[in-house]
């Protein structure tokens, strides 16, 4: 597995029964550490080695990239995982504190958060990259990277946080704008979980800033 660097969305000859199994292989595994089950205990310390490891892999934005690739029980694990992954909060950090992958995804890897926006591209990634999307949009930076992402003017894609520019105008080429278009000319479902997380998480978060700004 290789990290950050080139794209890694396969192609649609390279995906097999075989290479899509591949896919369910690490969950089991990944699943019990993560969410403490049962069958299998867990220590606080093996958490964090496996989202810092999660982190230092880019497992978070290949597993984005390529959701609506993945088998359905797969794309449920998956989803299980990044609810997980991105509320994990080390047990020495400070409640008020961004959760660990998330700060990650919000200061130096963005392509996350819009690639689970893209997720919206397909109908069989829409649910489970929605939920996600929810979840992970509660917070008002990572919101703020998503209705600012603007990759003409070389926006929050690639520069995170940092590279939010709210009183430059945009090109509308950013991945909000697509909403529209997924709600308004997306399948049902599509459309329908498009229009629930913009509905919810957007609007609240304009809301939250209108008022600061009062």
């Amino acid at each position: 597995m290789t990290g950050r660097g080139a794209r890694k969305d396969l192609k649609p000859n390279e995906v097999s029964p075989t290479r899509n199994s591949r896919y369910g292989v690490f969950r089991p595994d990944y699943d019990r550490m993560l969410t403490f089950t049962l069958e299998t205990e867990s220590s606080p310390e093996q958490v964090y080695a496996l989202v810092t490891g999660m982190i230092q892999e880019d497992l978070l934005y290949l597993l984005a990239l390529n959701l609506y690739r993945l088998a359905f029980e797969s794309r449920k694990d998956a989803q299980v995982i990044f609810s997980y992954v991105l509320r994990f909060r080390p047990a020495t950090a400070s409640p008020k504190s961004d959760p660990l992958a998330l700060s990650y995804v919000i200061n130096n890897r963005p392509e996350v958060l819009v690639e689970l926006c893209n997720g919206y591209e397909h109908k069989e990634s829409a649910t489970a990259a929605g939920t996600v999307l929810r979840e992970v949009l509660k917070s008002d930076a990572a919101a703020a990277i998503i209705l600012y992402d603007d990759p003409v003017e070389g926006g929050s894609t690639s520069k995170g946080l940092s590279g939010i520019q709210p009183d430059v105008r945009q090109s509308g080429k950013g991945v909000f704008w697509k909403f529209f278009a997924w709600i308004d000319q997306g399948s049902f479902e599509v459309g329908a979980d498009a229009f629930t997380t913009f509905r919810v998480s957007y609007w609240t978060f304009a809301a939250r800033s209108f008022t600061n700004k009062v």
